[in-house]
C-alpha cells in the first residue's frame, strides 16, 4: 500500500510540474521554464520575440478552434527548429532563446523560421471531418470547400549585451518585435 501510495504521489507530483512548465496547447515549455532558463543563460545569447501577424483576425474569421490550430501549427513549428529552444511566451506571443550571439547566424535562422512558417499552407479543419485519423490522412487537403491559409509572425531579436537583465533582454525583443511590424509585419528585426 505504502509503494502504491508513493507512486501515486510521484504521478501526481510529475503532472503537476507538466502543467506549471509545459502549455497544454502547444505542447512547448512556457513562460515559466523560460524565465528559469534565461536565468541560466550564458553572456553570448539571443533571444527573440515573436507572434503571429493579425491574430486576431484568424479568431474574428475563423472562430477561437481556427486560432488554436494556429498556436498548434506554430508549437509543432518552432518545437522542431534545431538551434534553438522554443517557449510559449502567451497568448499568440512565442520565444526563441539561442546559446550564441553571432548576429550573421541569427539572421539567417531567424529568417528561415519565418519562411517555414509563410510558407507552411494551413488547411482549416472542417466541421465534418472524419473521427478516424486515417480517412483523414486520406482526405486531408482534398476535402471540398476546405479553405486553406497562410500565417505570418514577426520576430524581434535582441542579442545579449554585457551586464544586461533578462527583464532588459527581454524589453529590447519585445521593441524589436514591434518594429518588425511597424516595417509592414512578416518580418524579422533586431534590437538596437
Amino acid at each position: 500500500t505504502l509503494a502504491a501510495s508513493l507512486s501515486l504521489l510521484l504521478s501526481l507530483a510529475s503532472q503537476m510540474l507538466q502543467l506549471a512548465y509545459i502549455d497544454e496547447l502547444t505542447q512547448l515549455p512556457q513562460r515559466r521554464a523560460l524565465l528559469n532558463h534565461l536565468s541560466r543563460l550564458g553572456r553570448r545569447s539571443a533571444v527573440t520575440m515573436l507572434d503571429v501577424d493579425h491574430f486576431k483576425k484568424f479568431n474574428d474569421t475563423y472562430g477561437h478552434d481556427v486560432g488554436d490550430q494556429v498556436l498548434k501549427l506554430l508549437g509543432s513549428l518552432l518545437g522542431s527548429e534545431r538551434g534553438l529552444s522554443a517557449y510559449r511566451y502567451g497568448g499568440e506571443e512565442f520565444t526563441l532563446v539561442f546559446r550564441h550571439n553571432n548576429k550573421d547566424t541569427l539572421a539567417e535562422k531567424l529568417e528561415q523560421v519565418r519562411a517555414k512558417v509563410a510558407e507552411y499552407p494551413l488547411v482549416i479543419r472542417q466541421q465534418t471531418r472524419p473521427q478516424d485519423s486515417k480517412q483523414g490522412k486520406q482526405q486531408r487537403g482534398n476535402t471540398p470547400g476546405s479553405k486553406t491559409v497562410h500565417v505570418t509572425i514577426s520576430l524581434g531579436c535582441a542579442i545579449r549585451a554585457p551586464g544586461e537583465t533578462t527583464e532588459q533582454l527581454l524589453k529590447r525583443a519585445d521593441e524589436a518585435l514591434y518594429s518588425a511590424k511597424k516595417a509592414g509585419r512578416n518580418k524579422v528585426a533586431f534590437a538596437r
